[in-house]
């Protein structure tokens, strides 16, 4: 058996040739970069979700804004017919009448018994003035 100092001196042997080899990993560190890994993984998580909940809501608006503009023109060409209408039957029986699917407020022919521009006012004056 081996005495006691040629044990120490391989022992000091393999030490220093630990020691020259690489660096052992400090394991403290490592835990901490796995720490801090998981947490970004964690709000990465969480900014995917809310980003999805913000393509939902803008998508939601997306489609309330696309049925007012569907209202709205079906507003607009029911209020252009009924001042063709009224126009029609404010109109001296010789006139031709006007189109009663007009696409906007301007395309509707008005007549002025004060000379001004039909154009300038708005639909809903002209028709308050017509009925």
């Amino acid at each position: 058996m081996p005495d006691a100092n040629t044990l120490d001196e391989r022992l000091r042997t393999v030490e220093r040739a630990l020691a020259d080899a690489e660096e052992l990993p400090d394991l403290d560190a490592q835990a901490e970069l796995e720490a801090t890994t998981d947490d970004l993984a964690a709000r990465l998580d969480d900014l995917e979700s809310r980003v999805d909940e913000l393509d939902a809501a803008v998508q939601a608006v997306r489609g309330y804004v696309g049925t007012i503009r569907a209202v709205n023109e079906d507003v607009e060409r029911r209020a252009d017919a009924a001042l063709a209408k009224a126009e029609a039957v404010d109109a001296p029986p010789d006139a031709p009448a006007p189109d009663p699917v007009a696409t906007g407020p301007r395309d509707v022919a008005c007549r002025e018994d004060d000379g001004t521009d039909g154009a300038d006012r708005s639909l809903v004056d002209r028709l308050r003035e017509r009925l």
